[in-house]
């Protein structure tokens, strides 16, 4: 008896649980459709997918399990890729035609505000204090012009020294500078020393220089003598005469010249032969007639 009503009791519990697990079954069923056509009612949770970074696909949906997949670290860790330098690309969303980036545009050139220069004129310079250039290799012991006012003048006319400096109007004869002046071979030094005779015939001007010391064996005069321009008419013999402690000549060099001829003449006189020579006399002799004798010397000198 005992042994009939637990068989029918187990019976009735299994059918218990049939009907249990078709009703829960329909239930499941029904959400499952419900949820396919979209009517909003009921439906699973979905789990969303984290937003994926630039350039990966977003899908519309993703089970649990794949995005779990996705967002999982991975076991190594990756080095990452540094770009080489150049233009960045922008990221574009899916879809998107990525639209070419355009290179840089150049900085504009500004105009350039530099104001041209103008023409400045060269001035003219006044001429300055004259400049006494040694041959290579030698030096100026003594140079004649600017020792002039210290020297001793005398004329042929007169027995008495006369004055340096003039006037030109001296018909005794003059010994003065002249600066700036043109000479008869168009050039125009600073200053020159000229030597006007007596307004005689066969007259004569001198001037004698004490040197500093004996002119020694290695020592040369020299100069150049000519006219101021425009003595057309003007004709004189130039003369230098060394002398020793005993005032005896011992070197004595002269030369003729015109002023219509438009040259220069050279002195170059080797004073080897009257090293022991310490006074030296200029002098300048008119011809027949001294009319225009506007003689001069430049840059005598003593070279050693």
């Amino acid at each position: 008896m005992r042994r009939i009503w637990f068989s029918r009791w187990r019976w009735g519990l299994l059918g218990a649980l049939a009907a249990v697990s078709v009703f829960v079954v329909g239930i499941v069923g029904g959400i499952i459709h419900d949820n396919e056509d979209g009517d909003g009612k009921q439906g699973s949770p979905t789990v969303t997918a984290a937003s994926p970074a630039f350039g990966l696909a977003s899908p519309r949906a993703q089970s649990p399990t794949a995005t779990v997949a996705a967002l999982a670290p991975t076991s190594v860790a990756e080095t990452p890729t540094v770009p080489p330098p150049g233009p960045t690309a922008t990221p574009v969303s899916p879809g998107e035609t990525p639209e070419p980036t355009a290179p840089p545009e150049a900085s504009p050139t500004e105009p350039s505000t530099a104001v041209p220069l103008t023409p400045t004129a060269t001035p003219t310079l006044a001429p300055s204090a004259p400049t006494v250039t040694a041959t290579p290799g030698r030096v100026v012991w003594y140079s004649f012009t600017p020792n002039a006012p210290s020297a001793t003048w005398s004329s042929s006319t007169v027995p008495d020294p006369i004055a340096f400096g003039g006037p030109d109007t001296n018909d005794f004869g003059f010994a003065m500078w002249r600066d700036n002046f043109l000479l008869e071979d168009g050039s125009q030094p600073a200053r020159v020393l000229e030597m006007h005779p007596a307004w005689v015939g066969s007259s004569y001007i001198n001037g004698e220089f004490i040197l500093p010391g004996t002119v020694g064996a290695t020592a040369r005069f020299t100069a150049k003598v000519g006219f101021l321009d425009g003595a057309d008419a003007g004709a004189v013999t130039f003369r230098v005469v060394f002398f020793d402690g005993e005032g005896s000549p011992v070197c004595d060099y002269s030369v003729g010249d015109s002023g219509s001829d438009g040259a220069l003449r050279t002195i170059d006189i080797d004073l080897s032969g009257c090293a022991g020579a310490n006074r030296a006399v200029l002098w300048v002799y008119a011809g027949p007639s001294s009319a225009q004798d506007w003689a001069v010397w430049v840059d005598a000198r003593v070279e050693r």
